[in-house]
């Protein structure tokens, strides 16, 4: 009875003592909040689980906030130091375009390379042979002629004379070809072929559309060069002169575009390119051709040459060519 008793006062007594260990421990454990002092991250909350030392995520330290500037109203901002790179210097030639047939262009350094070009060969080739009488002196049914005026020039079948003037031929089936000549030389026109021939000292001939060899020029009456034959190629102008060639031969002011020129012959022959797209524009012949009274034989004709200045465009470009003056013929 005794021993039971002793018991029992000794776990009477002990159970304060017990509550109040139980009561300090819980009050340790729990959040920062309930024991109304203040959190150790507020950013976190009252979770009651404080981050850990080394930063979480898995050992990487958290970034430390960048301080923000603080801004006042009355202060002035602080202007921003820019540095200026210059850009590199360099010369810089303006290309200005050149008119090569304007008169007060004199200076010859510069006029000769514009003029003269070995891609002016392209449209001139030796000939081998000229069309016999007999194959002149076919139909000439399929033969048109037209002259401007004041042109001083004879029509005998197959074969035109021109004395002074210009004069445009073109030879179509039944005809096989028709002869041109001046007093320097004659010009042969297949059948297919356009040609305007110009003569007044020197003597012009531009093909028109005549392809391969159906345009080709005998000279008859140069001292060194009698029955020199050529063969000219379409969108190409052949000058034959008794005196030496100048500038003004290779560019006169006739209004045909023109570009790439060449001297041949000790300078009594050249070979230009020139536009068929601006003969056909500005030629009195070509307006001639296409009157309202014109037949089918010339509107053909004007086709076939339309055609051929298109073609000449795309293979050869446009680029360089240049006019100058009033188209007179």
């Amino acid at each position: 009875m005794l021993t039971t008793s002793l018991i029992r006062g000794l776990v009477a007594a002990s159970v304060p003592a017990i509550s109040l260990v139980c009561g300090l421990f819980l009050l340790s454990a729990a959040p920062a909040c309930a024991q109304n002092r203040p959190p150790i991250d507020c950013g976190r909350g009252c979770d009651g689980h404080p981050p850990p030392r080394d930063g979480g995520g898995g050992g990487r330290p958290m970034p430390r906030p960048e301080p923000q500037p603080v801004f006042h109203p009355t202060a002035q901002p602080t202007p921003a130091t820019v540095h200026f790179v210059p850009p590199p210097s360099e010369t810089i030639t303006p290309l200005v375009p050149v008119d090569v047939t304007s008169v007060n262009y004199t200076n010859p350094e510069i006029i000769e390379p514009l003029l003269l070009s070995d891609a002016a060969l392209n449209g001139v080739t030796r000939a081998g042979s000229f069309p016999t009488f007999d194959q002149i002196s076919g139909s000439a049914d399929g033969i048109v002629v037209k002259a401007t005026a004041g042109t001083e020039f004879s029509k005998n079948n197959c074969h035109i004379t021109v004395g002074h003037g210009s004069v445009l031929v073109s030879v179509r089936a039944p005809s096989e070809y028709a002869l041109i000549s001046t007093a320097v030389g004659d010009v042969a026109v297949a059948k297919g072929g356009d040609v305007m021939v110009r003569y007044a000292s020197p003597m012009r001939v531009f093909n028109l559309d005549g392809r391969g060899d159906r345009v080709k020029v005998k000279v008859t009456s140069i001292q060194g060069l009698d029955n020199k034959m050529v063969s000219v190629a379409p969108g190409y102008e052949l000058v034959v002169g008794k005196e030496t060639l100048g500038r003004s031969d290779l560019r006169p002011g006739d209004g045909f575009a023109r570009r790439y020129s060449k001297v041949l012959e000790n300078g009594h022959m050249a070979i230009s390119e020139f536009s068929v797209e601006s003969f056909m524009s500005t030629s009195q012949l070509i307006a001639q051709m296409a009157q309202k009274d014109s037949g089918s034989k010339e509107k053909r004709i004007l086709g076939d040459m339309s055609k051929m200045a298109a073609v000449l465009n795309q293979l050869n470009g446009v680029q360089g060519f240049v006019a100058s003056g009033m188209d007179k013929p």
